[in-house]
């Protein structure tokens, strides 16, 4: 049968070729090509468009099987026993997509169609083709998409999707407020992404993209487009439009003319930006946005080198907000070998083939050198026996750069009984970097945590550590928002090392969107796939 451009290929029914196809099959594969073929079929579909006498031709079992749905229309108290069904909302090209899944456990998903196929899964409660839409969608997600994604995984209750939706949409808020999906959000929708914390952006570009979400609102309902029109429209959205952080230049040039703020609403939030005692503000959030992680710098590394056996660090990490520890970066290190001038290398030295009566006279030659030598003898004559014979070079310290040795980097934290040894592989002096998988959650707290770390080469033995002494006379601002660190054995002998956060170059750290957890407190911890470590 020719192929329709413009409708799928009508299966026709097929008899096998032969009479062990199904050897070397698995059963999905099996069924699937069951299905292709048309063969014992059982039941008519007839979809949305289907033409008079046109039909998608399936098995009730293998429908019952995998959906309770089918299963109730086919086999339920209330089945009628007829061999054909409308499906008068089902597009035959979705359907379809949605039928091989439930034959072979697999489809091949697009963008334009996987929020389809998520709709008929849902509507069938084939619960696994939902989750397998879901771990899709997180493969494809666009500033453009973004809305939509988050939009879905909200309805169908995914909070995996969410999440991760949730995370990139943070990662990217500036480019997501431009978007025409942003504007097509639900108020729900928008209103759970606005109680982030780590909804990045300026105030003053959120404030401008609520407003344009507000007045589409007012214009799709047939409304005046004036302030009060503007605000009801808004709703709760208004209150988590965190005013309070902007400055107070910023909060008069964008909403002087918006038509929809109180003088009381203006005169607190003005006071408080401006500091003004007894001030407060009670309608809108003074939380300031922050990044989903931010990096903290401990180290600028000088040009004094120091070697050791092993490196130990010892800081203290002081938290007024609850935060986890997502990875540590290392300075540059590199390997350098003890008793160097006993170590030989092959590098470059390619071995001499010498055959028997002048290996003497090559010995002689190089009688001071360090050799390797292999001989292939020769049973009949002696003569003849090969010796392959390598003069070896001091190994070059330069050359330990590339060897890719494993660095072992143990980190202990008392107080949350956390100890953990991590391997690092380091190659041509690239930085090594920890990653806390998932991140170390670091409960608020009156008292700091201490954090000891070790770094060594795992053949310690023979390798020693080198790497640069940090930089003392620049001063770093060792603190984000929440999050304090300091050394706790600071000297200021400059040349005590061991004072310093030698070994590391910064900490990443992991703030919550606080999206699903009360202000109040840390319940719900769990939530955030994150295990909670206890004090």
């Amino acid at each position: 049968m020719e192929e329709n451009s413009t409708r799928p290929i009508q299966r026709v029914i097929q008899q096998p070729t032969c009479v062990d196809w199904q050897q070397g099959k698995s059963i999905g594969e099996s069924l699937l090509e069951m299905f292709d073929r048309c063969l014992w079929t059982d039941v008519k579909l007839h979809c949305k468009g289907h033409q008079e006498g046109e039909a998608i031709k399936a098995h009730k079992i293998v429908l019952a099987t995998r959906s309770p749905v089918f299963q109730a229309m086919f086999f339920g108290p209330c089945a009628d026993g007829k061999n054909e069904v409308d499906l008068e909302n089902a597009e035959e090209e979705i359907f379809n997509l949605f039928l091989r899944y439930l034959y072979s456990d697999r489809v091949t998903l697009t963008e334009e169609h996987a929020f389809a196929v998520m709709d008929m899964a849902h509507y069938y409660k084939v619960s696994s083709l939902v989750l397998y839409c879901a771990d899709y969608l997180t493969t494809i997600i666009t500033p453009s998409n973004a809305c939509e994604i988050l939009s879905t995984a909200m309805l169908y209750e995914l909070t995996g999707l969410k999440n991760v939706c949730c995370s990139f949409i943070d990662s990217h808020a500036q480019q997501v407020l431009k978007s025409n999906g942003f504007l097509n959000l639900s108020e729900n929708c928008l209103l759970y992404l606005l109680k982030g914390d780590t909804f990045f952006a300026k105030e003053e570009e959120i404030l401008e993209a609520a407003d344009k979400w507000s007045r589409k609102r007012v214009l799709e309902r047939g409304l005046e487009e004036n302030g009060t029109n503007i605000r009801q429209c808004l709703g709760q959205i208004f209150y988590h439009l965190r005013l309070p952080t902007m400055t107070h230049k910023s909060l008069i040039d964008n909403i002087s003319r918006k038509g929809y703020f109180s003088v009381e609403e203006y005169s607190d939030i003005a006071g408080y930006i401006n500091n003004i005692p007894g001030i407060s503000v009670s309608t809108n959030s003074c939380v300031t946005r922050l990044p989903e992680v931010e990096t903290i710098q401990v180290s600028i590394e000088s040009e004094w080198e120091e070697i050791s056996d092993s490196i130990s660090i010892s800081f203290e990490i002081t938290v007024s907000k609850d935060v986890a520890l997502a990875n540590i970066i290392l300075s540059k290190m590199r390997p350098h070998f003890k008793d160097l001038e006993n170590l030989y290398s092959q590098t470059d030295c390619s071995p001499e083939v010498v055959l028997g009566e002048k290996a003497k006279i090559f010995l002689e030659e190089y009688e001071n050198k360090v050799m390797e030598i292999k001989s292939e003898r020769s049973e009949r004559n002696y003569a003849k026996t090969k010796y392959f014979i390598s003069v070896l070079e001091h190994y070059k310290q330069n050359l330990c750069d590339d060897l890719g040795l494993v660095l072992t980097v143990s980190v202990v934290i008392d107080s949350i009984e956390f100890k953990h040894k991590f391997n690092v592989k380091q190659n041509k002096l690239e930085e090594g970097r920890v990653d806390f998988n998932p991140p170390l959650i670091l409960k608020e707290r009156s008292t700091p945590y201490l954090v000891e770390i070790n770094i060594q080469y795992s053949c310690e033995h023979r390798v020693q550590i080198k790497t640069r002494i940090p930089e003392r006379s620049k001063v770093l601002i060792n603190h984000i928002h929440g999050v304090k660190l300091e050394s706790t054995n600071f000297s200021t002998n400059y040349w005590d090392t061991k004072s310093s956060f030698t070994g590391i170059k910064s900490l990443g750290f992991l703030n919550f969107s606080n999206r699903d957890i009360s202000k109040d407190t840390t319940n719900g911890m769990e939530n955030l796939n994150i295990p909670v470590q206890s004090n």
